[in-house]
C-alpha cells in the first residue's frame, strides 16, 4: 500500500498513471502556480492530475461521499479549496487534462470511464453496501449514462454545477 500522504503528482507526460490504493488529497503552492500558469498563458499548457481514488481530511474513510470528477488541475484546486475542510472521497477519472463540461461532450467523462477506474480498486476499499454511491457532477450527464452505472450496482446521485459553503 502507498503513502497516505501524497500531494496531486500533477502529469504532464501524457501517461495518466493510477494508483491502486487511496491517497491523501494535498494542494501545494506549486499546484496553484501551475493553475495559475494555465489560466495566465490560456490554458496552452495543461497540467494533468494522476488519476485515482484520493480522500481529503485525517483518514481515509469508505462511508464518506465519493465525487467523481476530472483530472482537470484547476477542477481539482477548486474543489479541494471548497472540500478540504471536510472528510470526502474523489474519484479522479482520466479525461487527458480537460474539464468536466467539455469532457463529457467529448466522450471522455463517460460511465464506461467511471466503471473502468472504479473496477481498479477492490470492493471492499469502496463500500461495504451493495451499491457503491457516487456523486457525479450535473455537468457530466451528456456523457454519462446513468443506467449504464446502475446496472453495475452504481448508484448515481446527481451533484451541483457549483459548490458553495
Amino acid at each position: 500500500m502507498q503513502s497516505n500522504n501524497c500531494c496531486l503528482n500533477p502529469d504532464t507526460t501524457g501517461k495518466n498513471d493510477t494508483t491502486s490504493s487511496p491517497q491523501r488529497l494535498i494542494v501545494r503552492y506549486s499546484d496553484y502556480l501551475k493553475m495559475f500558469f494555465n489560466w495566465l498563458f490560456l490554458f496552452k499548457k495543461a497540467y494533468f492530475v494522476r488519476p485515482g481514488l484520493y480522500f481529503t481530511g485525517g483518514t481515509y474513510d469508505k462511508n464518506t461521499p465519493l465525487l467523481v470528477t476530472c483530472n482537470f488541475l484547476s477542477t481539482i484546486i477548486l474543489l479541494y479549496r471548497k472540500l478540504r475542510s471536510l472528510n470526502v472521497r474523489l474519484l479522479i477519472i482520466d479525461t487527458n487534462g480537460i474539464n468536466v463540461w467539455c469532457s463529457s461532450a467529448k466522450g471522455k467523462f463517460s460511465s464506461e470511464e467511471i466503471l473502468n477506474k472504479l473496477n481498479i480498486y477492490e470492493r471492499n476499499i469502496l463500500t461495504d453496501a451493495e451499491e457503491i454511491e457516487i456523486i457525479v457532477p450535473k455537468l457530466s450527464l451528456a456523457g454519462v449514462k446513468l443506467s449504464e452505472l446502475k446496472k453495475h450496482k452504481v448508484r448515481p446521485v446527481i451533484g451541483p454545477v457549483y459548490v458553495t459553503r
